[in-house]
């Protein structure tokens, strides 16, 4: 009886560490630049780029999320802001891909040159996120959380987060 109960007790916990397993993105997001500018208020603005590529090509293209999270400095907290409809706007996104950024933004393009020269996919997004007056004190240090959602699951979105610390 006792081993009969173990053998369950066993299959139990094999069962429960099955579900517990983390989906995997079907997309890579990889962090190609972040920059703070001062263009407003000092120190307070951030530009973002994540080249957005598909483990396999059948699941190209993601569905963009309008929803990004960011923390500033020392918060140990995620604050989400929505990309539509703000007033006055926090946040901006742009896409490009390969193929157009050269022409459409020559200064994101030299800086994210280097790391899209080898990247042989045709599949791939460039997006642009500018952030405007996101804190009052200067920015050191900015967590972005974002993730795309499944092409063919919208009930799925894995989010990533790119973190970067600034000088002076």
């Amino acid at each position: 009886m006792l081993r009969q109960v173990s053998v369950h007790f066993v299959l139990l916990l094999a069962l429960s560490a099955l579900g517990q397993t983390q989906q995997r993105s079907k997309y890579q997001l990889e962090l190609l630049s972040m920059i703070r500018s001062d263009s407003t208020h000092g120190y307070n603005d951030i530009q973002a780029s994540i080249l957005v590529t598909p483990i396999e090509t059948k699941d190209w293209p993601p569905v963009l999320s309008m929803r990004v999270g960011i923390s500033v400095n020392d918060e140990d907290s995620i604050s989400y802001l929505n990309i539509q409809g703000q007033e006055p706007w926090k946040v901006r996104l742009t896409v490009y891909d390969k193929s157009t950024i050269a022409e459409k933004n020559s200064k994101l393009y030299a800086r994210v040159r280097s790391k899209l020269d080898p990247i042989e996919q045709e599949e791939n997004m460039i997006l642009w996120f500018e952030f405007r007056n996101i804190s009052v004190e200067a920015i050191r240090k900015l967590a972005m959380t974002y993730g795309v959602w499944e092409k063919h699951d919208n009930e799925q979105r894995i989010e990533e987060t790119f973190s970067m610390e600034f000088t002076e």
